[in-house]
């Protein structure tokens, strides 16, 4: 598997080379950064969670000089905690499928500032629970919120302006990107009876990454 990958990434680098034309142009990127998210309350319920990490990949391709669309894959993992006649606390492992739009109003050589707004689902897998801080079997189910994206970075050819670095091949093709990135969301409850806020969830994703642009 990894033999094939490596073939397959150095494949993509032979390419690299050749280009696309003006409007067709594709970024690999992996990135990562902490995962917030605002406390909610409904129901007589009041919900709220650690903060979380989140690595995630995107890979985007751009159909017009300022219009790219972009899909990501991501995980992450944090607490759910509902404070109500008991106090419950849901461990859970999220994952993200998303797509948006992404609009580029400023592009120089070295600089591409980006602004995003897209769909996805964010699913809550809990694997651990405890009721008054005592473990207990797993009651709640897997469940997957219709997420709302919005979001904006920017991509900085740094390595071309590193000496030795850029000597590298393909050097002047990597990019640090920095970007925030919103989820609006209702707030899960894995369909434990009595926990449910029916509450809108947000959470706030500052993320540093690395990108390969062919």
């Amino acid at each position: 598997m990894l033999k094939k990958a490596g073939l397959l990434f150095a494949s993509l680098l032979w390419l690299a080379p050749l280009g696309f034309s003006q409007y067709n142009k594709i970024d690999v990127a992996v990135s990562g950064g902490p995962f917030f998210s605002k406390d909610v309350q409904g129901n007589n319920v009041a919900q709220s969670t650690t903060v979380a990490g989140e690595g995630f990949l995107t890979l985007r391709y751009r159909f017009t000089a300022k219009s790219s669309a972009e899909f990501n894959y991501g995980r992450a993992g944090n607490s759910q905690i509902y404070s109500t006649a008991f106090d419950y606390r849901i461990q859970s492992k999220i994952s993200e499928y998303s797509a948006a739009y992404v609009f580029s109003p400023i592009e120089t050589r070295n600089l591409e500032v980006f602004l995003l707004g897209g769909i996805g689902g964010l699913k809550f897998n809990p694997y651990r629970e405890f009721i008054q801080t005592i473990q207990e079997p797993v009651s709640g189910n897997s469940t997957t919120q219709l997420a709302f994206i919005y979001g904006g970075g920017v991509d900085y050819k740094i390595f071309s302006k590193i000496p030795f670095v850029s000597r590298v091949p393909f050097s002047s093709r990597f990019a640090l990107r920095l970007q925030y990135r919103g989820f609006i969301y209702k707030a899960p409850s894995f369909d434990i009876p009595g926990i449910d806020t029916a509450a809108r969830g947000h959470s706030a994703e500052p993320s540093v990454g690395l990108v390969f642009k062919f």
